[in-house]
């Protein structure tokens, strides 16, 4: 209803005006304009509609007014900080140390510093909403760049959690009751599923974006093998919709790169379940190599590092898309210190620098210079941002 009152008034704004003037170019100019703005107001309050509320709009505004705050440029320094991960977090640069989780804007000004107090903090990041976990710990606390939404302290130990675009958020514990629970809340905080085992220990969660599934990648022991699973979950069904076993692998991490396909990253071999049959199920081995790195990322895909040799040098790039279809592979014969999975290129940190190839076919897109100690690297709008020991820098992408 609001997008058709808006959309109506656009109209009204277009018919002709029964004056004197209605035939004046600086008439029919300001006409223009005005109609520009208004239509760029309309579908940005679209673009925002889940947010607006009076609480939404206002952090909204406060979020539009941070990021255009002038700050010192980059490089910023960020000496003393020990950085355990580097991430674009609603077009700002965020940097999770271990003390604090700390946004920058595209003029390097500070917008956000979140004392977190965890001891071994992890961080999920989507479409406004940061959710700080204590891996290990029992707290966790879901901010926007410009407030605080709550901060919450369970009686189980966390293993894993990830927030979605919707503002579900899944959270996977440890108890004395059960081996591995798991529970799924809407953005206000609202219990939608939950699952206990008193068998299997899980290691990783994910949620898709609409937050209506849910995915677990669990270790347990059967006849003294120790075998990974995947679970799908439906929140209609007190149990897992499907579950399948890979024996003789080791999943780390698990992403719902689709609304309903999951990557699945383990030690020998990827994995990607479209579906709750056997048959949505494709596996491709790393032919022997030693997996030295990966980045996720969903509606892209993911990409795999592949090493020949147990030190996990000179690795090789192999992307594959959303489907789980292998898109192409990059040689190389250089140290690479980092993989980073954006929208539209796939970048990797070399010693002294970073270079692109397009998701699309692997064409090589762009080179970046970089300092000796660069560590990490992530895209935020048109930047590549290059986090090193002891500064954030910039480099244009354009």
């Amino acid at each position: 209803m609001l997008l058709f009152g808006i959309l109506k008034g656009l109209i009204l704004l277009t018919k002709p005006i029964k004056d004197k003037k209605r035939g004046s170019p600086k008439r029919t100019a300001k006409r223009l304009l005005l109609f520009l703005i208004v239509a760029v107001v309309a579908f940005s309050a679209y673009a925002n509609r889940s947010r607006l509320s009076f609480s939404g709009i206002t952090e909204w505004v406060n979020e539009i007014s941070l990021s255009g705050q002038n700050g010192d440029g980059y490089p910023v320094s960020i000496s003393g900080l020990k950085v355990s991960d580097l991430c674009e977090f609603n077009g700002f640069t965020a940097l999770l140390t271990d003390t604090a989780f700390v946004a920058y804007n595209k003029n390097g000004n500070e917008s956000l510093n979140i004392q977190h107090g965890f001891a071994s903090p992890s961080v999920s990041a989507s479409a406004g909403r940061s959710l700080i976990y204590d891996v290990g710990g029992f707290g966790f606390r879901i901010d926007s760049i410009s407030k605080n939404i709550y901060i919450e302290k369970l009686e189980q130990m966390i293993i894993s959690a990830e927030i979605s675009k919707s503002g579900s958020y899944i959270i996977a514990t440890r108890s004395k009751g059960a081996l591995g629970e798991l529970a799924v809340f809407d953005s206000e905080k609202n219990q939608k599923y939950r699952w206990f085992s008193d068998e299997a220990s899980i290691i990783d969660v994910s949620l898709n974006d609409k937050g209506d599934r849910a995915a677990a990648a669990v270790l347990e022991t059967k006849g003294g093998e120790i075998v990974s699973s995947v679970l799908l979950f439906q929140y209609s069904k007190k149990e897992p919709l499907a579950k399948f076993e890979f024996k003789g692998s080791l999943i780390n991490n698990i992403c719902f790169v689709g609304e309903t396909t999951i990557a699945c990253v383990s030690d020998n071999k990827f994995i990607t379940v479209k579906g709750p049959n056997k048959e949505d199920v494709s596996e491709t081995g790393y032919d022997g190599k030693y997996l030295s790195g990966f980045s996720l990322r969903k509606g892209t895909g993911t990409a795999v590092l592949l090493s020949d040799n147990p030190d996990l040098k000179e690795p090789s790039l192999c992307l594959f898309d959303t489907g789980g279809t292998k898109k192409f592979s990059v040689d190389n014969s250089d140290n690479i210190r980092y993989v980073y999975l954006g929208d539209r290129d796939v970048y990797l940190l070399k010693d002294n620098e970073a270079v692109g190839y397009s998701v699309s076919g692997g064409e090589k897109t762009k080179t970046v210079k970089t300092a000796d100690d660069s560590d990490r690297i992530c895209i935020t709008g048109d930047a590549l941002m290059i986090q090193g020991i002891g500064e954030l820098n910039s480099s244009s992408l354009k």
